[in-house]
């Protein structure tokens, strides 16, 4: 099957599913050769390639709802990651906080982003899924 006859949906898919098995089916084959997080970057690599061919066959419909909810989606759940952050941080203000889970303060830092990310994109969806049923 030609990649130019592939729906939209099943483009999203394929890069979904496709950096989820990069990411994680890579992680243990490269993790005792390479510090750095080549599998994620693969993986991200691939999910953008699809989202790009599943932007351009959309709609300007389906274009204003993507874009629609990753603002007001994304917004709100970048919004809630921030005050679990605050809320976090006035539990326990001290510096020690920073080495409490994994002893690096690096790998916190990633676990805040990809919870941020997480969030952003959970709010994007719930938005998503509103705007469609809306107007249906």
């Amino acid at each position: 099957m030609d990649r130019r006859t592939w729906s939209i949906q099943a483009l999203n898919a394929v890069g979904i599913v496709g950096a989820f098995a990069i990411i994680f089916g890579l992680y243990p084959v490269l993790r005792p050769w390479i510090d750095f997080p080549l599998e994620l970057l693969l993986g991200v690599a691939w999910s953008l390639l699809f989202a790009v061919l599943a932007w351009r066959r959309m709609d300007e419909a389906a274009r204003e709802a993507h874009k629609n909810a990753w603002f007001w989606g994304g917004s709100f759940g970048l919004l809630l990651a921030l005050l679990a952050l605050i809320a976090t941080f006035r539990m326990d203000p001290h510096p020690a906080l920073l080495v409490r889970f994994s002893g690096q303060p690096v790998w916190l830092m990633l676990d805040g982003a990809v919870f941020a990310g997480g969030s952003a994109c959970i709010g994007y969806a719930l938005v998503w899924t509103i705007w469609w049923l809306r107007r249906r």
